[in-house]
C-alpha cells in the first residue's frame, strides 16, 4: 500500500513538473510602452502542402479560447514548453475589415525565429514550422536578377518604399512608421524616416497629363510611367492605356518613391523560376504588368536604385 501511494505521489509530481506554463497572446499592438515597434501579422504553420495553414485552423468567430503547445523563450530566457492561449473571440474585430485577427509581432531573434508579444513579454517561438505569412512583394536586384528578400505580410498597415534601404510599414491607426518586417534577424524599430515618401493624407495622387498640342499618345504614356506604350493600338485602346498608366503611376507614388519598370518575363523568371512562362495566354511580354489565368505581376523600381519591387501573385483558382 505504501509503495502504491509513493508511486502515485511521484506520478503527481511528474505531472505537475510537466505542466506547461501559460501565456496569453497579445493581438493588438500597444499604443505606448516599450513594445510600440510592432505590427500585427498572421502566423502560419507549415504542413504537407507548405506554409498555408492558418495557425491554428479556426472558423471565426471562435467559441472560446484555444490553446497551443509551443516551445520558446520568454525575454531571452531558457527554452521551455509553453501553453499559448489564443482568445480569438475577444481579439476578433469584425468592424476593422480584417477576416482574421493578427498577432502582435516584434521581430526575429538572432536564430531567426519569430518573436511575438504576450502578457509575459517577448516570446520567441522555437517550434519548427511556424512563421509569418509572406507577402506578394519581392525585392529583386536588377543587376543580377536575384531576390534580395521577400517581405512578410502585415495584417494592417501599408508598405512605403522611400529608398532601397528605407522601407517601412505605416500604421495609420497609431500614426507610426515601423521598419519593414524582413526575413533576417532583428527586432522591428520605429523609423519615421522610412515612411518619409508617404504622401500627405490630403494629397490627391493623380499624375498630370501633358497638355501641349504636340504631346501625342506615346508622349503621354512616357511622361506618366517613363516607358514606351504598346504599339498599334486603336483610339479606344490608347485611351484605356492612358488610364492604366495613370493608375499605375499613381499607385507607385502612393507606395512611396516607386516608378513602373519595363522588363520581360524572361528576366522575371531568372529571379522567380515559378513565374509563368512566356507562352501563357494573355501575358504581355514587354510591359510592366502581366495578367491571365490567375497570375498578376507588377514591376516597380525604387527611385535612385537598382532594386525592383515585384508584386507577384499566382492564384490559379
Amino acid at each position: 500500500m505504501r509503495f502504491i501511494l509513493l508511486t502515485l505521489a511521484v506520478a503527481s509530481l511528474q505531472s505537475t513538473a510537466h505542466a506547461a506554463p501559460a501565456l496569453n497572446a497579445v493581438f493588438k499592438c500597444p499604443v505606448r510602452g516599450p513594445h510600440r515597434a510592432c505590427i500585427e501579422v498572421t502566423l502560419l504553420r507549415e504542413g504537407a502542402e507548405g506554409r498555408d495553414g492558418i495557425f491554428p485552423y479556426i472558423e471565426l468567430p471562435s467559441k472560446g479560447p484555444q490553446f497551443m503547445r509551443l516551445w520558446g523563450r520568454i525575454d531571452g530566457g531558457p527554452q521551455t514548453e509553453f501553453m499559448l492561449k489564443l482568445d480569438w473571440e475577444q481579439a476578433w474585430r469584425p468592424d476593422d475589415g480584417a477576416a482574421f485577427p493578427g498577432i502582435a509581432y516584434l521581430g526575429r531573434s538572432p536564430e531567426n525565429n519569430p518573436i511575438i508579444l504576450t502578457d509575459r513579454g517577448k516570446f520567441e517561438i522555437t517550434t519548427a514550422g511556424i512563421d509569418l505569412a509572406l507577402s506578394d512583394f519581392y525585392l529583386i536586384d536588377a543587376r543580377r536578377w536575384k531576390v534580395v528578400t521577400r517581405l512578410f505580410s502585415p495584417d494592417r498597415g501599408e508598405y512605403i518604399f522611400t529608398s532601397a534601404t528605407k522601407i517601412g510599414v505605416w500604421d495609420d491607426a497609431r500614426k507610426l512608421c515601423i521598419s519593414a518586417p524582413m526575413s533576417e534577424p532583428g527586432l522591428l524599430r520605429i523609423t519615421p524616416e522610412n515612411c518619409a515618401a508617404r504622401p500627405a493624407p490630403a494629397a490627391k495622387i493623380e499624375p498630370r497629363l501633358p497638355s501641349t498640342p504636340q504631346d501625342g499618345f506615346r508622349s503621354i504614356v512616357q511622361t506618366l510611367i517613363g516607358i514606351d506604350p504598346k504599339p498599334n493600338l486603336t483610339p479606344s485602346e490608347e485611351e484605356q492605356e492612358i488610364t492604366w498608366a495613370q493608375e499605375q503611376a499613381a499607385r507607385g507614388l502612393t507606395m512611396g518613391n516607386l516608378v513602373p519598370e519595363r522588363t520581360t518575363l524572361r528576366h522575371i523568371r531568372r529571379a522567380l523560376p515559378d513565374a509563368p512562362n512566356e507562352e501563357m495566354g494573355d501575358i504581355d511580354r514587354v510591359w510592366t504588368r502581366w495578367g491571365g489565368m490567375g497570375v498578376g505581376i507588377d514591376v516597380f523600381r525604387i527611385k535612385g536604385s537598382n532594386i525592383l519591387v515585384v508584386e507577384y501573385s499566382n492564384d490559379p483558382c
